[in-house]
């Protein structure tokens, strides 16, 4: 089985990107040589692209707690 990677420096629109396209659950970070160097959740990734003042808002957070749920909840 082939699993979708991303690089250790790859931008994190490329990855969510990525996981979209293919409907991922999460992506396997890859180094320099190709070896594993750890595993990305779709959840992580909705913290890392959710701005700061949607995580300050309580009704923007029920939002985005929304989405995180049923991004996360993809499965392959």
């Amino acid at each position: 089985m082939q699993y979708e990677t991303v690089g250790l420096h790859s931008e994190a629109l490329d990855a969510a990107r990525l996981m979209a396209e293919h409907r991922l659950p999460g992506l396997l970070v890859v180094d320099e040589k190709g070896a594993p160097a750890a595993v990305l959740p779709a959840s992580q990734m909705i913290k890392v692209l959710v701005p700061g003042y949607v995580v300050e808002d309580p009704i923007l957070r029920i939002i985005s707690s929304v989405m995180e749920d049923s991004f996360g909840d993809r499965s392959m």
